[in-house]
């Protein structure tokens, strides 16, 4: 089997976990965390789980080529990201803020990541 055979199936099993994730956030609220008022925060943590998987899988491409001097500065302007944006919704929203920050943070620094990386040459992501 191909590397290419070999990644789509590992990325609909990846969707199949984050959609079941989405829709059972209820059940897992109530079950585990006895309290549904999670269930919200639950649903946008398996929705943000996608940009987490793909910011440490982009991280390591260009840890693996060496690029060291643009890997330190990508992770030094994603935590100044991170940094505001925990900022911003803890200062707006004290405690809700901050659980939003947990689970949907890493969506921003992905969606940063991958345009700094679209726009450099020196990192190729084809497969």
């Amino acid at each position: 089997m191909s590397f290419k055979h070999r990644a789509f199936i590992l990325l609909g099993t990846f969707f199949g976990y984050i959609t079941g994730a989405f829709f059972s956030s209820n059940l897992i609220a109530i079950k585990y965390l006895n309290n549904v008022s999670y269930e919200y925060y639950l649903k946008v943590l398996s929705l943000s789980l996608f940009f987490i998987v793909l910011n440490t899988l982009i991280m390591s491409i260009i840890n693996g080529k060496q690029l060291s001097k643009y890997f330190v500065t990508i992770n030094i302007i994603s935590s100044l990201i991170s940094l505001v944006y925990s900022c911003i919704l803890i200062f707006f929203y004290e405690l809700q803020g901050a659980l939003i920050y947990v689970v949907s943070g890493q969506v921003l620094v992905s969606t940063y990541l991958i345009y700094s990386v679209s726009m450099t040459k020196a990192v190729d992501l084809e497969f």
